[in-house]
């Protein structure tokens, strides 16, 4: 009996060193990696990204920018009522851009995360749209540390539900939230902000800015976070949006939605800043100076493009305003060829993105009004385009003749493109 044992074990080990190693180990999606911290999954493609949803505990590397304007269908990976992601993926400084998603539950790139780490990772020109819980990285943060993290000109928008924000719906649960930024649009329900929408129990946000439109339909809707339980905090903050709209907001509390409009005890805030002529709920608050209030103090505009403002007040690490910092703590830059306002010091121009023309040199004059911008110096059949500072396109017209009108009531920063030819305006 012992031998016939032994003749079979024989023959099977034979057999399997004869079959190709693709029949004995499953063959990996990604471009290379085994999923460890030390050896991340590589993702070079769309598709390959689309799998982490069937690994969502192992490490990823992004290796190439992704382009989704081919994919249709996205369902958000990991869910807030099944299993979430809890590995770590390293943007690796690339881009992750044209996406549209939508659905009625939660959304964004991820449903929900618990634990891990997300850095170095930029969000551009995508649209998420669902239910409760919705942000372009993720519908729920929960237990995990993000950090360098940038979404730009990106439509955020809560059709149902509560809990809708710039970067994540909700923010749950000791969650680390620090170095990002949010431009675009952002709008929702009940606890709408361009961050978060909400954000509970131990939780930080530090040295982030918002500079989107940001449009709540009911109460806790603002600036950075639409509402807060205790033991959060709010640190280094600054909100640079034009506007903050809240259809019903709660009664007395107009100025509070600069920051965070709802408030359940003792979260702290301290060095927030907020551009005095950002319009809340109809009003502006140009004479706030508590940094280390739930207003916020206000600053202007030449304050937000100086880089001795953000390493001075909110405490950025600038690198051009402190070349003394430890090269591993340069994290902001100011690049006027990007943005007006800090971006990362590895972050390049793209071509897609209005914020990273070059202002040149033109025989176009552009002259603001109360009513609008007009456009003189021009020789007819010029296009021309009027998009606000966060990207978002605010008007266009094709010239008829040696000038031309287009109708815009917000203040702020503009950018006038003529035949691809721009200048930034203040309006």
């Amino acid at each position: 009996m012992k031998k016939k044992v032994y003749f079979r074990n024989f023959v099977m080990a034979t057999f399997c060193t004869m079959l190709p190693m693709s029949s004995l180990f499953a063959e990996s999606p990604f471009a290379g990696g085994d999923g460890t911290d030390a050896d991340p999954y590589l993702i070079e493609t769309p598709q390959q990204f689309n799998e982490i949803r069937n690994y969502l505990d192992k490490a990823f590397k992004l290796t190439s920018d992704l382009d989704f304007k081919d994919f249709t269908g996205w369902a958000p990976i990991g869910s807030f009522g099944g299993i979430r992601f809890s590995g770590k993926l390293d943007g690796n400084k690339h881009v992750i851009k044209n996406l549209t998603a939508e659905g009625d539950g939660e959304m964004g790139l991820f449903g929900t995360t618990e634990g891990g780490l997300i850095s170095q990772l930029i969000i551009q020109d995508c649209v998420f749209k669902g239910g409760t819980h919705v942000g372009a990285l993720a519908g729920c943060l929960y237990k995990i540390a993000v950090d360098q993290v940038a979404v730009i000109n990106v439509e955020v928008v809560g059709k149902s539900g509560n809990f809708h924000g710039g970067l994540a719906g909700q923010v749950h649960d000791f969650v680390s939230l620090t170095n990002s930024y949010v431009t675009g649009h952002v709008s929702g329900m009940a606890g709408t902000g361009g961050i978060s929408g909400y954000m509970e129990h131990g939780s930080l946000v530090k040295n982030c800015y918002i500079s989107a439109i940001i449009t709540g339909a009911e109460r806790a809707s603002a600036g950075i976070v639409g509402g807060v339980v205790p033991d959060c905090s709010i640190e280094g903050c600054v909100v640079i949006s034009p506007e903050i709209n809240v259809a019903s907001p709660v009664e007395g509390r107009d100025a509070s939605i600069r920051i965070v409009e709802e408030v359940q005890g003792g979260t702290p805030f301290s060095n927030n800043y907020v551009y005095a002529e950002t319009v809340c709920a109809g009003k502006t608050y140009p004479d706030e100076t508590d940094a280390n209030s739930q207003l916020g103090a206000s600053v202007s505009m030449e304050q937000l493009t100086s880089a001795e403002f953000y390493t001075e007040g909110p405490g950025f690490y600038i690198s051009e305003s402190n070349p003394d910092i430890p090269f591993y703590l340069q994290i902001w830059k100011i690049d006027s060829n990007i943005s007006p306002y800090p971006v990362f010091v590895w972050q390049k121009s793209s071509d897609n993105n209005i914020n990273d023309a070059v202002v040149e040199e033109s025989e176009y004059n552009v002259l603001p009004s109360a009513d609008g911008i007009t456009i003189s110096g021009l020789k007819g059949g010029e296009n021309i385009s009027v998009y606000s500072i966060t990207g978002v396109n605010a008007g266009t017209a094709v010239a008829l003749g040696d000038q031309a009108f287009i109708s815009l009531k917000a203040k702020g920063i503009y950018v006038v493109s003529v035949n691809g030819v721009v200048k930034k305006v203040v309006k």
